[in-house]
């Protein structure tokens, strides 16, 4: 593995640890219902995914272009689909909640939240750490468990 990526990997996995420490742990912004609509409440929600995406976003633009890796795969048509799911499932069962909303408009925004979360996150775990990897490393089990184990950590409860 080249020293470049070895940094750049270094610098991705410090970061985002450190990021998500900072927001699941001390929680440095505190948003209260009082203050805002719920629905920005919920949506705030998006803060730890959208430092990861700017962040994997920023070091992508050093690593050269892997065409093998797209974000909506071989059919954007298909994913858009697979993604409405949870939202369209949401809004007619509903989402029972403490925030004051009719429970299928919640199940709307809860869906709408979860969805556009995990793309900011896909986005930054795969369009930056999977590139760097495919581009670095050739053994599938390697690369693989990297990535498991750095996904683990961004998501062990501190």
């Amino acid at each position: 593995m080249s020293k470049q990526s070895l940094t750049r990997l270094s610098f991705f996995l410090i970061s985002t640890l450190l990021w998500s420490y900072v927001f699941f742990k001390i929680r440095p912004i505190s948003i209260s219902l009082e203050d805002f609509p719920a629905e920005l409440y919920l949506a705030s929600a998006w803060l730890p995914a959208i430092g990861l995406l700017l962040l994997g976003g920023f070091l992508m633009r050093s690593v050269p272009k892997n065409d093998k890796i797209s974000l909506f795969g071989g059919s954007p048509k298909w994913s858009l689909l697979i993604l409405s799911i949870p939202i369209i499932c949401l809004t007619i069962v509903g989402v029972p909640n403490t925030f004051g909303m009719q429970a299928n408009y919640a199940g709307l925004v809860f869906g709408l939240v979860l969805v556009v979360y995990t793309l900011f996150e896909e986005v930054g775990w795969r369009g930056y750490l999977q590139q760097e990897l495919d581009l670095e490393v050739r053994n599938e089990w390697l690369k693989f468990s990297i990535i498991g184990i750095a996904w683990y950590l961004w998501h062990w409860d501190f």
